[in-house]
């Protein structure tokens, strides 16, 4: 059997050696590939102009199309220029990776790996920011 973390180790290993390409020449596009940002609801709403009451029970993956035209880029204008993003709802919150922005952290959302999806968040802003922010 592999060893339980291996895949946590891995994208750790990963995200070190893109940010060593962010700390030395200032590009965030190979760190960028694992983003995977956090949402609380209403947060997620606003910054998507979207009812996630109206999808019912929210599905644990939602996918939405052509988000851009929608997107509130008053809230953050990350995602403006996405036109589909992956998101999943996890312990209530949204995490949210965009298709062509970061399609690492979207893969994890696809394949609904909560636990990858958690540590690339955590990575992501430990080493961009040097903590995991509270969801927004």
């Amino acid at each position: 059997d592999m060893f339980a973390g291996f895949n946590d180790l891995g994208r750790t290993y990963f995200a070190l050696n893109a940010a060593s390409n962010f700390d030395f020449g200032g590009g965030r596009v190979a760190i960028d590939l694992m983003r995977i940002a956090c949402f609380r609801k209403a947060s997620f709403e606003t910054a998507f102009n979207t009812d996630v009451d109206a999808f019912g029970t929210p599905p644990a993956v939602l996918t939405f199309g052509q988000v851009s035209p929608t997107y509130n880029t008053t809230t953050d204008p990350y995602f403006a220029d996405e036109p589909t993003v992956a998101v999943i709802r996890i312990n209530g919150d949204y995490y949210v990776a965009g298709l062509t922005k970061n399609p690492y952290g979207a893969a994890l959302i696809a394949n609904q790996n909560v636990g990858g999806i958690l540590n690339s968040y955590r990575n992501f802003f430990t080493i961009t920011e040097g903590k995991a922010p509270e969801c927004r």
